[in-house]
């Protein structure tokens, strides 16, 4: 859940939408209208709004669970399978973002709510320490990179994209393998060494994510694309926050099992 399927070195090459030869046409031709283009501004109005998309949606959720009305094993499952597919989609045809953009925060937060829920009546405060250290990295990694500290080069990317396979396969093999009897691999959702170590390397996989898509971000306006590719960048974003803030709950929890 929440992993960036999205943003590459490519998503926002000029070669995607033929920005090129777009800048080349207003520099030769002064009566060309320029085309509308993407901005940080946009960008950010439109991630605002999905987040605010997803905070309603685990508003939601968390007043289900907490009424009795659904539970809570339900709304995970329907938010999980539901962001996967949007996700999916999006992998095939990014520029379905403007269109999947909002179920896909509203499913998120469905997920989160949920979540968050079980584990805050486990170890209550959990949540409030998460949002915090969540939205203080959030900041971090936009000081770092605005201070020009930090950059994602191909090497880091590759490492990246290896990290997030990894990350998901042994999510799902946690999930199915216990179904044939084996169960192992259950030790990396647990407070132990291995559970803590896991963690550790999922939260610097979700940092390096974060920090692409801030700098897919900020190529894409300097590449000049297309006004709908904000959308694009929005969830970016927003993929990127909740696969830290699931990592960062789930290290938390972790913690608590060990006192």
């Amino acid at each position: 859940m929440g992993m960036n399927p999205l943003l590459n070195e490519k998503t926002f090459a000029p070669e995607k939408w033929g920005g090129v030869e777009q800048n080349i046409l207003s520099q030769l031709g002064g009566s060309i209208a320029k085309p509308t283009t993407m901005t940080v501004s946009g960008v950010v109005n439109k991630t605002i709004f999905l987040f605010g998309l997803c905070l309603l949606g685990a508003s939601a959720s968390w007043l289900l669970v907490e009424k009795g009305i659904v539970h809570p094993g339900l709304l995970t499952i329907i938010g999980a399978l539901g962001g996967l597919v949007c996700s999916i989609a999006l992998m095939f045809k990014v520029t379905l973002a403007k269109w999947l953009g909002g179920p896909f925060a509203i499913l998120e937060g469905l997920f989160l709510g949920a979540l968050s829920i079980i584990l805050n009546a486990k170890y209550p405060g959990i949540v409030t320490n998460a949002v915090v250290i969540t939205f203080g990295v959030f900041i971090g990694a936009l000081i770092a990179y605005r201070a020009g500290w930090v950059r994602m080069g191909k090497t880091a990317r590759a490492i990246m994209m290896m990290g997030l396979m990894g990350i998901g396969l042994s999510y799902l093999a946690s999930m199915l393998l216990p179904l044939i009897g084996f169960n192992g691999i259950k030790a990396i959702h647990q407070g132990g060494t291995i559970g803590l170590a896991f963690s550790a390397i999922a939260i610097v996989i979700a940092v390096m994510s974060l920090v692409d898509s801030i700098q897919m971000v900020d190529e894409g306006v300097q590449n000049q694309a297309p006004k709908d590719y904000e959308w694009v960048g929005a969830f970016g974003l927003l993929s990127s926050l909740v696969f830290l803030y699931i990592e960062i709950l789930r290290l938390l929890a972790k913690l608590q099992q060990r006192n």
